[in-house]
Protein backbone atom coordinates (compact mmCIF):
# COMPACT_ATOMS: atom_id res chain seq x y z
CA UNK A 1 0.00 0.00 0.00
CA UNK A 2 2.87 2.40 0.70
CA UNK A 3 4.05 2.23 -2.90
CA UNK A 4 0.51 3.06 -4.06
CA UNK A 5 0.44 6.08 -1.74
CA UNK A 6 3.76 7.29 -3.17
CA UNK A 7 2.58 6.83 -6.75
CA UNK A 8 -0.87 8.34 -6.21
CA UNK A 9 0.15 11.43 -4.24
CA UNK A 10 3.65 12.06 -5.65
CA UNK A 11 5.58 12.11 -2.38
CA UNK A 12 7.89 9.58 -0.80
CA UNK A 13 6.91 7.90 2.46
CA UNK A 14 9.79 9.80 4.13
CA UNK A 15 8.20 13.07 2.98
CA UNK A 16 4.82 11.99 4.38
CA UNK A 17 6.48 11.15 7.71
CA UNK A 18 7.93 14.67 7.83
CA UNK A 19 4.52 16.16 7.02
CA UNK A 20 2.79 14.10 9.70
CA UNK A 21 5.39 14.86 12.37
CA UNK A 22 5.49 18.59 11.62
CA UNK A 23 1.81 19.43 11.18
CA UNK A 24 1.26 20.43 14.81
CA UNK A 25 -1.47 18.02 15.88
CA UNK A 26 -1.20 15.21 18.42
CA UNK A 27 -3.96 12.66 17.89
CA UNK A 28 -4.37 9.98 15.24
CA UNK A 29 -7.63 11.28 13.77
CA UNK A 30 -6.33 14.86 13.82
CA UNK A 31 -3.38 13.68 11.70
CA UNK A 32 -5.75 11.83 9.37
CA UNK A 33 -7.99 14.89 9.00
CA UNK A 34 -4.97 17.11 8.34
CA UNK A 35 -3.60 14.85 5.60
CA UNK A 36 -7.05 14.47 4.02
CA UNK A 37 -7.85 18.17 4.13
CA UNK A 38 -4.53 19.80 3.32
CA UNK A 39 -3.18 17.17 0.93
CA UNK A 40 -6.42 15.78 -0.57
CA UNK A 41 -5.58 12.21 0.41
CA UNK A 42 -8.34 9.61 0.65
CA UNK A 43 -9.37 8.39 4.10
CA UNK A 44 -8.06 4.84 3.71
CA UNK A 45 -4.63 5.96 2.55
CA UNK A 46 -4.42 8.68 5.19
CA UNK A 47 -5.44 6.33 7.99
CA UNK A 48 -2.97 3.64 6.89
CA UNK A 49 -0.11 6.11 6.50
CA UNK A 50 -0.74 7.81 9.84
CA UNK A 51 -1.14 4.49 11.64
CA UNK A 52 2.07 3.16 10.14
CA UNK A 53 3.95 6.35 10.99
CA UNK A 54 2.67 6.58 14.56
CA UNK A 55 3.53 2.92 15.17
CA UNK A 56 7.14 3.99 14.81
CA UNK A 57 7.77 2.45 11.43
CA UNK A 58 10.63 3.96 9.47
CA UNK A 59 10.43 4.79 5.80
CA UNK A 60 12.75 2.72 3.63
CA UNK A 61 15.66 4.61 2.09
CA UNK A 62 14.79 6.25 -1.19
CA UNK A 63 16.15 4.60 -4.32
CA UNK A 64 19.59 5.89 -5.19
CA UNK A 65 20.30 7.26 -1.71
CA UNK A 66 23.45 6.27 0.11
CA UNK A 67 23.78 5.58 3.82
CA UNK A 68 27.58 5.64 3.87
CA UNK A 69 27.88 8.57 6.29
Amino acid sequence: MLAVIEETYGRSIAEWHDIIHSCGVTRHMQFVTHVKTVHAMGHGHANALVGWTLAGEVAPPEAGSSDDS
